[in-house]
């Protein structure tokens, strides 16, 4: 078994395990949400891809006379 043949417990291994898929989660970005970029004088604004859809097929239905 692996764990034995690193000269550790089974519980250390799945540990080990479970910290390193733990880090690894924490340093990527959520690529759900659009990073904030904010640009002199102009307030940033952090949406979701659902509000971004939904303000996309708000401004359709504005423009081309359409209901969401």
């Amino acid at each position: 078994m692996a764990a034995t043949e690193r000269g550790s417990t089974f519980r250390e291994l799945v540990m080990q395990g479970l910290r390193q898929v733990l880090s690894e989660a924490a340093e990527k970005p959520d690529a759900s949400r659009l990073p904030k970029l904010p640009q002199r004088g102009r307030k940033a604004y952090d949406l979701s891809n659902e509000e971004i859809e939904s303000l996309l097929m708000a401004e359709d239905a504005k423009r081309y006379g359409r209901s969401c």
